[in-house]
């Protein structure tokens, strides 16, 4: 018979397209998935992956069988959730999926709920990879999303502006009256999300050079309040950090920020409390 524990494999190389980050998301080492990978095409006696130099790419048997996978894997987490939903103590796990640029902004509300609820084991994943609430990845995800999915149950529980900030030691050197296409610019990898300030610096400073190209937030604004450039971050955590506001604010750019969950999680007293704390803290 199948060793259905083979399935989850199975998933996770068909989702990672690779061993290396197949073993990373399930928490064991590439050797471990390789065997478990051998032993199932053994079982099966069929070749479930073509090895090609972009990554293993599975075969028509092993489609069909994700499928299958896919979906004893959704029942079985809904079996879970149903669990989750029905204990009613405000004690045990709790995974909260957020980004390194919420958390940067709000670590201080998300430090606070630990501190009220040390018997609620939590853990907080920073990351700008979405965590998947169905395949119980996380109980809660903190989201910009002006649009949530409406399928999701939440709170707004705040709404982030942005202004351009400039560290001080960078404002001695360029005085404050500096026209914006003067300053250093503190930009975004174009192959990332930073075509938007491409074209806001087309429009408001053109000509103006892009000292840095950023991928991550934390470096981002590391760079800025280092005075490698200026740059847009929330208008609370530059006036926070101390940083300069240079008068330009982003209007459209604005952001919602939610706290969101399964509606079959809501009923949780942990999950419940969280979104809570969230809506009051943050």
């Amino acid at each position: 018979m199948m060793d259905w524990e083979h399935l989850r494999y199975l998933l996770a190389i068909q989702r990672e397209g690779n061993l290396t980050r197949a073993a990373a998301t399930l928490g064991v080492t590439r050797t471990t998935v390789g065997r478990r990978l051998q032993r199932l095409e053994e079982d099966l006696g069929l070749r479930l992956f073509d090895r090609t130099p972009e990554g293993l790419v599975a075969t028509g048997p092993a489609l069909d069988l994700v499928r299958t996978a896919a979906q004893l894997e959704a029942l079985v987490f809904a079996a879970e959730n149903k669990l989750l939903s029905q204990d009613q103590t405000l004690r045990g796990p709790l995974r909260v999926s957020t980004t390194d640029f919420v958390h940067e902004c709000f670590s201080q509300a998300i430090a606070g709920f630990a501190a009220q609820h040390p018997e609620v084991e939590l853990t907080l994943i920073t990351d700008d990879a979405f965590a998947s609430l169905t395949r119980r990845e996380a109980d809660v995800v903190i989201r910009l999303a002006n649009k949530p999915d409406p399928n999701l149950f939440g709170k707004r529980i705040a709404r982030l502006h942005f202004a351009l900030f400039a560290a001080p030691s960078l404002v001695e050197r360029h005085g404050v009256q500096t026209p914006l296409e003067d300053w250093p610019w503190v930009g975004w990898d174009k192959q990332g999300d930073g075509i938007w300030l491409d074209q806001w610096l087309e429009h408001h400073a053109p000509g103006a050079r892009i000292a840095l190209r950023i991928s991550s937030f934390p470096a981002c604004l590391r760079s800025v309040l280092d005075g490698v450039g200026v740059g847009f971050l929330p208008r609370r955590l530059g006036q926070a950090r101390g940083l300069h506001p240079l008068g330009q604010e982003l209007g459209k750019e604005a952001r919602d920020l939610w706290a969101l969950t399964l509606p079959e999680l809501a009923a949780n007293p942990r999950v419940r409390a969280f979104l809570d704390h969230a809506y009051e803290a943050f």
